[in-house]
């Protein structure tokens, strides 16, 4: 949604000298009235999806306040024919404050085509770039925190997530974590790049949920202060494809930290390097490994390459 606030830097025509001297008149006063709300209003200027014109981001009609800029928080519900859901067009480069699917609304973002986030915004006790209840397909290229903070996680699932084939995902600039799976599936089969530029606070990757890495997808994480990646609780974690940590910059006390389920199938490939305490430390789950991990080939992963304390099957 885009405000245009030039016009009201001159004078008004009505008293031409209200701006500037002390004559301020009660037209004066209604401008400036004006201006403190719109000036308001930018601050949480949001637009909704309703798809009544067709599956275009880019056509305004189908957005309650027009088609989204970097200032908006946008919302997209789940709608019901004759509306549709939205797609960013291939050749095409969005951009938003921040992204909420709702529940059962969809997003989908086309090869060649860009959604862009460099903000955040409230969920109840989370602040978030990217939060998604309903189903996200990205076969373009999703950007989080190129310039600016996306809060307390750039990527926050609850639902369904896939990264296709030649599709491509950066996350920077988180305070907490660059991409925490707290629900449902995030499978990729492209590239998920973590803390490339900047610092993305305790963890590069949560995952309490089930994340699938599939050939040839590639996940790389770099600049968190904990782990680069946590697999947790209940979670599972299925890699078949290539996963590289600390590769650039530190990643934290732990390398990857496996209290869940962790296989590594035939054809999968795990580098570790610049931990500071444990490459791989495999505490209350089970590791299962077919393939081929490599600790600390580059750098020091700390004192040990592999912490067993529960079940690991080479």
């Amino acid at each position: 949604m885009r405000l245009n606030y030039s016009r009201f830097a001159v004078a008004s025509p009505i008293n031409p000298r209200c701006l500037f001297a002390g004559n301020f008149s009660k037209p004066c006063f209604l401008l400036l009235a004006i201006c403190w709300l719109l000036a308001a209003q930018g601050l949480h200027a949001q637009t909704t999806w309703d798809g009544s014109a067709s599956t275009d981001w880019f056509n305004t009609d189908n957005w309650s306040a027009g088609v989204p800029d970097a200032a908006d928080d946008v919302t997209i519900p789940n709608v019901t024919l004759p509306n549709v859901a939205p797609v960013i067009m291939g050749g095409t480069a969005a951009l938003a404050k921040s992204v909420w699917v709702q529940p059962s609304a969809t997003l989908t973002i086309n090869a060649t085509g860009s959604l862009t986030i460099n903000g955040s915004r409230t969920f109840g006790s989370f602040t978030a770039g990217f939060y998604n209840q309903g189903t996200v397909s990205n076969t373009g290229n999703l950007i989080l925190g190129s310039t600016a903070s996306v809060g307390t996680y750039g990527i926050f699932n609850e639902a369904t997530f896939n990264n296709n084939l030649g599709g491509g995902i950066q996350i920077d600039r988180s305070t907490d974590t660059g991409l925490y799976n707290q629900a449902g599936s995030f499978t990729n089969s492209a590239t998920i790049s973590i803390g490339t530029l900047a610092a993305i606070g305790k963890d590069g990757l949560f995952n309490n949920a089930i994340i699938t890495n599939n050939s040839p997808g590639l996940i790389q994480i770099n600049r968190s202060f904990s782990a680069g990646i946590s697999n947790l609780f209940s979670a599972t974690f299925t890699n078949s494809a290539s996963i590289v940590i600390g590769s650039v910059a530190s990643v934290g006390t732990w390398g990857l930290l496996n209290q869940a389920t962790f296989t590594n199938n035939s054809g999968g490939e795990i580098s570790i390097d610049r931990s500071n305490t444990i490459g791989l430390h495999n505490g209350f789950g089970t590791f299962t490994n077919s393939a081929k991990i490599t600790i600390g080939a580059v750098v020091n992963v700390g004192w040990y390459g592999i912490f067993n304390a529960a079940t690991f099957n080479n």
